[in-house]
């Protein structure tokens, strides 16, 4: 291959040309050329295009920009055309035979695979051509369609090429074929050049970002700055790759059509969202190159106005503004239950304080901010580290699952210490002058959970509180059964808890704590594993539990039909929740004790109703009260 210009080091990577066969695509950089060797290249590529290609589009006589050459194999010097196969040995290697053409129908090519010296059973022949049982019992040839396939860097899933029960795909007779002059492996040579082209072009790219706007940020693989470009002020637009790579609308690339595009205006348009989304990408490539360092290097190209100074240098500033003070006695638990001692008490305090304590203190709320951002990067990178690797689309709803307010605050109520209380029991006596009364001390285990530890001034807040626990005994039990053994993600029981957000709330603000006082993501993850997050993250994965939330998934079954969902109050103050999908009701909820958890289960009854359907059984619609369904 002759390239213009020295690739940068790019790493092995695989063709698919079909389920069974993969082509490895490796690199070697050599600079001499031999006398002679530039000519016959420029005349291999015209000819292995035209294997290629000539039938879809013409191959014009110009300079090309990559060249494609054989050396050490035998060189493309038969003339391309064909001849009849009649007389023709195909007794040598298959890959050097040409692609077989059918004569009768508009030449259709078909791979070369046998020969026949006479016709199979019609039974044994999976596509045979009209007139098969009345034709002549003569030689025939075994073949294969030629692929259609364009693009060759996605593997073909396995369901999609499956094998035929019966051994031959295609047979013709052997006069009715015509034999390609050019060996077929020239022709699948040329057939994977756009795919190679392609990659190539990407890696080109990925580097020219690399040198030339992210100079500074010294990201070391270009991998992931290729990834983070498929899919401003700086120029970033320049390196966007919008387009997906489309093979049958591939065509060679000319000296001088290279030249033009030089000269033309190289503005474009690309919406804020794609730009956004790239700047966030190439982040979290220098992240995962480098580290925080890097990851601070490229937001300091992307937002110049910002000073980004190293991460712990930020961190402790707000550690030096903590006050150094002493932890009450009552709250000594929960640094063991959270697992970590604090250096500075005072992040501790702040970290538990509502905005209704008047003390003099800082609330939560700025610890809670942070703490969030905090939960985000340790559950990203816990999925970005799993094997196999999990796509976006899966990376979106795990995150989902695992960090949104009810979760939280669900391990809120149900993560907790246990400590020893005593009581005085009275055991005799009267308690009067003459028989004083007698007591013994009884020691009990209780639970503290962790909301327990909240310091608030808010009666309000106490009876949400005490509401909330409630609701909490009542659905503990169900909900944690869902979350060690279901195949579903709970969200419908969470969403029945009507937990309020500082229960949330106290997780991330505590996170946050424990990161300014410690420094230390590592401390931080210890706690959310403590807490059963990671666990539960590592469960769904494993054994595949559904995550996506029933409302989503329930406008992905409705397709192009609207969703609505129809909510009001019934005359026991419970609510009532329609879903309508196009003008269909589906279902009918009753008893709901929120909007939310309305709507959620509805739409959870609705998605089983459609996915039965789907299935094919199952029909009218539904009213569901409680848990019982009615037909």
């Amino acid at each position: 291959m002759y390239l213009p210009l020295e690739l940068p080091t790019i790493p092995p990577f695989q063709l698919f040309w079909d389920s069974q066969t993969e082509v490895t695509v490796k690199t070697v950089l050599r600079i001499s050329v031999l006398v002679g060797s530039y000519q016959k290249a420029q005349d291999e590529t015209l000819l292995l295009l035209a294997a290629g290609f000539g039938s879809r589009f013409p191959i014009e006589q110009k300079r090309h920009v990559i060249l494609f050459s054989t050396p050490g194999i035998t060189p493309l010097e038969t003339p391309t055309g064909w001849h009849k196969a009649d007389g023709y040995n195909f007794d040598i290697q298959v890959s050097s035979i040409g692609l077989i053409r059918d004569v009768v129908y508009n030449k259709r090519r078909y791979i070369y695979q046998s020969f026949l010296p006479s016709k199979p059973p019609i039974e044994t022949v999976k596509s045979p051509y009209d007139g098969y049982e009345n034709a002549l019992s003569s030689a025939h040839l075994h073949l294969k369609p030629l692929t259609k396939k364009a693009n060759f860097l996605h593997k073909i899933p396995s369901d999609h090429d499956k094998p035929s029960s019966k051994p031959f795909s295609v047979v013709l007779p052997i006069s009715r074929c015509a034999v390609d002059n050019t060996p077929f492996a020239f022709v699948q040579l040329a057939l994977l050049i756009p795919s190679i082209m392609h990659r190539f072009e990407s890696y080109l790219i990925a580097e020219k970002l690399s040198k030339s706007i992210l100079k500074k940020v010294d990201i070391s693989d270009l991998k992931l700055v290729r990834t983070a470009i498929i899919a401003s002020k700086v120029g970033l637009d320049r390196f966007i790759i919008t387009q997906p790579f489309k093979g049958l609308k591939w065509r060679p690339l000319y000296d001088e059509d290279l030249l033009a595009m030089a000269n033309q205006n190289g503005e474009r348009e690309v919406s804020s969202k794609v730009l956004a989304d790239v700047v966030e990408a190439l982040v979290g490539a220098a992240m995962v190159n480098g580290g925080f360092p890097k990851a601070l290097a490229c937001l300091q190209v992307f937002l110049p106005e910002i000073q980004w100074k190293p991460l712990n240098t930020r961190r402790g500033e707000l550690f030096e503004r903590a006050a150094d003070t002493d932890l009450p006695e009552g709250l000594k638990p929960l640094e063991t239950l959270i697992g970590y001692q604090f250096n500075r008490k005072a992040l501790l305090l702040e970290g538990i304080t509502h905005a209704s304590y008047n003390a003099g203190l800082q609330s939560y709320e700025r610890l809670e901010f942070l703490g969030d951002s905090i939960l985000d990067n340790i559950v990203v990178l816990a999925m970005y580290a799993q094997n196999p690797e999990l796509s976006h689309f899966q990376m979106h709803l795990l995150r989902t699952a695992l960090v949104n307010a009810d979760f939280l605050a669900f391990l809120c109520m149900s993560w907790g210490i246990e400590q020893e209380e005593s009581s005085l029991q009275q055991t005799g006596g009267k308690g009067s002058g003459s028989d004083p009364a007698t007591f013994e001390e009884i020691s009990t285990t209780v639970k503290f959970p962790l909301w327990r530890f909240l310091r608030h001034m808010s009666p309000t807040l106490s009876s949400v509180q005490l509401a909330t626990s409630k609701h909490f005994a009542e659905l503990q039990p169900e909900i944690e059964k869902v979350i060690e053994n279901g195949s579903h993600y709970p969200w419908a029981l969470l969403a029945k808890l009507q937990a309020q957000k500082f229960y949330s709330d106290i997780v991330e603000s505590l996170l946050g704590a424990v990161w300014i006082d410690s420094g230390s993501l590592d401390e931080c993850t210890a706690m959310v594993e403590r807490m059963g997050i990671l666990k539960y993250l590592r469960r769904i994965v494993q054994d595949g539990v559904h995550v996506m939330h029933p409302k989503e998934e329930l406008g992905i079954l409705a397709d192009d039909l609207k969703v609505k969902y129809s909510i009001r109050i019934d005359s026991v103050k419970q609510y009532v929740c329609e879903v309508f999908v196009g003008a269909e009701r589906i279902v009918q909820y009753e008893g709901g004790v929120s909007k939310m958890e309305a709507q959620t289960k509805a739409a959870e009854l609705a998605v089983a109703i459609l996915g039965t359907r789907k299935d094919g059984v199952g029909g009218g619609e539904v009213d569901v009260v409680g848990d019982a369904m009615v037909e």
